[in-house]
């Protein structure tokens, strides 16, 4: 892992850089409002990497009730990808869940992003099953899968 990565709890001061990042990785983006809500979310769990420069390179978060977490978001800046950031905030949010007594941890993936598949399989995550349709611009199939920690 890269020794510049530092991983910290998301904070409202966070959410321009999260909101600008959000909207260049995904086709259908959450609003800086979605992701202030999930802030003040009971149960909700979000981080960002910082590189060395103090510029966010990652976040990544979940949704929990009782204890069962749903992985909502993980994204890293296009240019900062495989050097270690996806990798270590995952590794922080499960260390993290697994502290507050989260035992599943569920999540979708597109059906053609095969390095995140890989990346989620490395962590000990496995296919559960297919939600068809369930991803818009462009439409496509997500692949379930669910890490007992």
């Amino acid at each position: 892992m890269n020794e510049q990565i530092q991983i910290r709890t998301m904070v409202t001061e966070d959410l321009e850089e999260v909101t600008a990042i959000e909207a260049q990785v995904f086709s259908v983006p959450w609003t800086k409002d979605g992701f202030a809500a999930a802030l003040d979310m009971s149960g909700a769990n979000y981080l960002v990497a910082v590189n060395g420069k103090g510029t966010i390179a990652g976040y990544c978060g979940y949704y929990s009730c009782l204890d069962e977490a749903e992985v909502t978001n993980v994204a890293v800046v296009p240019a900062y990808r495989k050097q270690g950031y996806a990798t270590a905030m995952l590794q922080e949010l499960l260390r993290q869940a697994k502290g507050n007594g989260i035992k599943k941890v569920f999540l979708e993936v597109r059906f053609s992003n095969h390095g995140a598949i890989s990346l989620y399989e490395k962590l000990g995550f496995v296919k559960l099953g297919l939600r068809k349709n369930f991803y818009e611009k462009p439409k496509e199939d997500a692949i379930l899968m669910m890490l007992e920690i």
